[in-house]
C-alpha cells in the first residue's frame, strides 16, 4: 500500500469546476478540500481546493508536458492526468499552451482509520477497490481491518501542492556555498571538469527568500540555455527523517525545483552532498535517485565564507584568480666605461 503526507508549499494555478458529486461515508481533512479563498461557479457553487502533483517537464524548461490535476471536496477527490497536446478542440492554459485532460480515476472516503488514515473507495474504469489514503497503492477488494497498518503503507515521493496561495516564504538558511556538480549518469562524471573557478550557490543574506546559483561560464550551468545567474525564490521547505526539502520557483513562474539537504546543512565546514531535482520531487535515501524521468545533479557543497557577495560581478572572479609570480624584466649589463 502507499500511504503519503500531504506537502503545503503553494502556488497560483487555475481552478477547474468539478462537474458532480458523489456521496461519501466520511470528509475529508478540511485544508484538503476548503479553499483558503471563496471562488464561486456560474451557478453560485463553491469551487473546490485544486492540487497539482507529478508534473515533468520538458528538457529541464518550464514547459511542463504531463501532471497529474487534483480537485477535492469534503467527500471525493478526482485525479486528472493532463498531457501537453495540440490545440485542436482541446484545453487551453493561461500560458496559452493546450493540453487533454482526462479522469484518472476518483477517491471516496469510506471511514477514517487511527492516525489520520482514510479508507478510500476508487473507482477506475467503472470498477471499486479500496485503498488506504492517500496516494496509489496495489488495490484491494475488500474493506480489511489491515489496509491503514503502517506495515502496509508506501510512501509516495511526488508531493501535492496546493494552488491558492500566493507568496514566497524565507529560505531556511543564509550565506554563500561554493560546488561542484556532478551528471546523474552511473559513472556521475564531474559537470564543467576543466573549470577551476567553483560554482557558488548563494542564499541572500537581507532578503532570505531566494537561493541564487552562479557559475563560472556557460558550460558550467545546470539550467536550460545555459544562464550563469539564476535566482529561485523559496516557496517552502518541511523536514523528513534526516532530510531538508526546499521548493523553489523562478520569479513569475510555478515552483519546479527541489532543494534536497541534510537537516544540519551549513554547520560542518566541511564538503556536504546535496541534491537538485528539476520537477517537484522528494526522494529519502543515500543514493538520491530520483523516479522516473526525472532529472537532477548531484552537488559536492561547502561554505565559501561567512558573507553575502555578488558573484554575477565579474570583477568578484577576478579577485579570486591566484597569484602569479612577479616577472621582473631581466636586468640590461651595465654598459663598459
Amino acid at each position: 500500500m502507499e500511504c503519503g503526507a500531504f506537502t503545503l508549499p503553494l502556488l497560483l494555478l487555475l481552478h477547474f469546476v468539478v462537474e458532480c458529486d458523489s456521496k461519501g461515508y466520511c470528509s475529508f481533512p478540511s485544508y484538503l478540500w476548503q479553499p483558503l479563498f471563496v471562488d464561486t461557479n456560474s451557478d453560485g457553487s463553491v469551487k473546490p481546493r485544486h492540487w497539482i502533483s507529478k508534473s515533468e517537464y520538458y528538457k529541464n524548461t518550464n514547459k511542463w508536458r504531463k501532471q497529474k490535476d487534483i480537485v477535492a471536496s469534503n467527500t471525493t477527490i478526482w485525479i486528472h492526468h493532463k498531457i501537453h497536446a495540440s490545440c485542436d478542440g482541446y484545453h487551453q492554459s493561461s500560458d496559452d499552451r493546450c493540453y487533454k485532460k482526462t479522469v484518472e480515476y476518483k477517491l471516496i472516503c469510506v471511514s477514517e482509520a487511527a492516525g489520520g488514515k482514510f479508507r478510500i473507495q476508487q473507482e477506475v474504469d467503472g470498477r471499486d477497490k479500496k485503498r488506504c489514503i492517500l496516494v496509489s497503492a496495489v488495490p484491494k477488494e475488500e474493506n480489511e481491518d489491515t489496509l491503514c497498518l503502517d506495515r502496509a503503507l508506501q510512501r509516495d515521493e511526488w508531493p501535492w501542492i496546493a494552488a491558492d496561495i500566493l507568496g514566497v516564504q524565507p529560505c531556511p538558511f543564509t550565506g554563500g556555498f561554493d560546488f561542484t556538480a556532478f551528471e546523474q549518469t552511473q559513472r556521475k562524471n564531474r559537470i564543467c571538469a576543466d573549470e577551476w573557478r567553483p560554482s557558488r550557490l548563494e542564499s541572500e543574506c537581507v532578503e532570505g527568500e531566494a537561493i541564487s546559483f552562479y557559475s563560472p561560464s556557460e558550460d558550467c550551468s545546470l539550467f536550460y540555455d545555459r544562464p550563469t545567474n539564476v535566482k529561485l525564490q523559496c516557496w517552502g521547505h518541511w523536514e523528513e527523517e534526516s532530510y531538508l526539502f526546499i521548493l523553489m520557483g523562478e520569479k513569475s513562474h510555478l515552483p519546479r525545483f527541489v532543494l534536497r539537504l541534510s537537516k544540519d546543512f551549513g554547520v560542518s565546514s566541511g564538503a556536504e552532498t546535496v541534491y537538485l531535482y528539476f520537477s517537484l520531487v522528494m526522494p529519502l535515501g543515500g543514493h538520491g535517485n530520483a523516479p522516473g524521468t526525472v532529472q537532477y545533479n548531484e552537488l559536492r557543497v561547502q561554505r565559501s565564507g561567512g558573507f553575502s557577495i555578488d558573484f554575477s560581478h565579474p570583477q568578484i572572479w577576478s579577485h579570486l584568480l591566484p597569484l602569479q609570480p612577479e616577472h621582473k624584466p631581466p636586468r640590461t649589463p651595465s654598459p663598459l666605461v
